[in-house]
């Protein structure tokens, strides 16, 4: 088991990561090809809906633990197709598949990694440390931030798997919700328009993900002023 976490687990993950680019597979991911397809795959899905929400929770545990620079476009597709439904599966999935990458993270690279990162963090370890579950959903809050960021980041600075997926689970709560949010305002603007507008003053659904993210950053510049984290 140890050689597996240590070793086969990441190269694992690695090669799966770049199989997603040489085999042309991020083209699926285009906004015009989103687009053109989207009613099919919806109709698709609301005709076998378990069947197709099973799918789509394989694919996006597949693009997080291949930390697949996609996962918050396939979050608000997710919205978009399945309605808030999707919002606890993107929850879970998103949570166990970072807890995966967070694993793979402490193998074979570990050291390199440690070596590479600790002379630009060094002064924020020992801060991270004495609340590791603060920062932990701190750093999740961010929602327009990598998640594959807050995979690593707390490997390398030896957090345990308990705290790692409690603060996971918690922190990718808003930004989840904001993005299926969007997904349900972009469902309404293909079906209901010829041409997609983005412009948030014609698009009322778009008003409250907007807020959350703003109300989400404000509350995670407060958090990192507090001179009780400092």
């Amino acid at each position: 088991m140890s050689k597996f976490k240590k070793i086969l687990l990441p190269l694992f993950l690695l090669i799966g990561l770049l199989s997603f680019f040489i085999f042309g597979f991020d083209s699926y991911l285009s906004l015009e090809f989103i687009l053109d397809s989207y009613r099919g795959i919806k109709d698709i899905s609301m005709e076998s809906f378990i069947i197709s929400l099973g799918i789509f929770s394989f694919l996006y545990f597949l693009a997080i633990i291949f930390s697949i620079p996609a996962v918050m476009l396939l979050t608000i597709i997710s919205g978009a197709i399945f309605g808030y439904y999707s919002f606890l599966i993107c929850l879970i999935v998103a949570t166990l598949g970072s807890w995966v990458v967070f694993i793979a993270s402490k193998g074979i690279l570990y050291d390199f990694f440690r070596k590479k990162v600790d002379r630009y963090i060094y002064h924020f370890t020992d801060r991270f440390r004495s609340k590791p579950l603060v920062w932990l959903i701190t750093l999740r809050f961010i929602p327009l931030l990598p998640i594959w960021v807050g995979n690593i980041i707390p490997a390398i600075l030896g957090l345990s798997s308990k705290v790692f997926l409690t603060g996971t689970f918690l922190g990718l709560i808003p930004g989840t919700l904001i993005f299926v949010t969007f997904g349900r305002g972009i469902d309404r603007l293909i079906y209901e328009k010829n041409e997609i507008s983005f412009s948030i003053f014609e698009n009322q659904d778009l008003y409250f993900p907007l807020f959350l993210l703003f109300l989400i950053s404000m509350v995670s510049m407060i958090v990192n002023s507090n001179k009780d984290f400092k």
